[in-house]
């Protein structure tokens, strides 16, 4: 299992606070609490984001050599850090929660 999470920064509005949360388990990534199980994806498989449940999700979802990349929306509120405004692509090869770099902002 091994996961590759590309982050798209979006400054949060005023009227529109949005946090994101993010654990990985096998083929499953929950996303604020909901799990999104991609145990059906194949390598060289192609999954848009609209075919999943998730406004965090964007771009495409593939799998390749049995890593699964994914990119997310990340969230900040007001002025965010140089690792906030360009984060590097995580690589996740353990379940648990997954580190982002707004942990710890407010």
């Amino acid at each position: 299992m091994s996961w590759l999470i590309r982050l798209s920064p979006s400054a949060n509005s005023p009227e529109r606070r949005l946090s994101l949360d993010v654990s990985v388990k096998g083929d499953t990534i929950f996303i604020n609490g909901e799990g999104l199980d991609l145990s059906n994806l194949k390598d060289g498989d192609i999954l848009p984001a609209s075919s999943v449940a998730s406004d965090f999700v964007v771009g495409m979802i593939t799998k390749t050599s049995g890593q699964i990349v994914i990119t997310l929306v990340l969230p900040y509120n007001g002025t965010a850090p140089e690792s906030v405004c360009f984060p590097k692509p995580i690589v996740v090869t353990s379940d648990g929660p997954v580190t982002l770099p707004t942990k710890g902002l407010k």
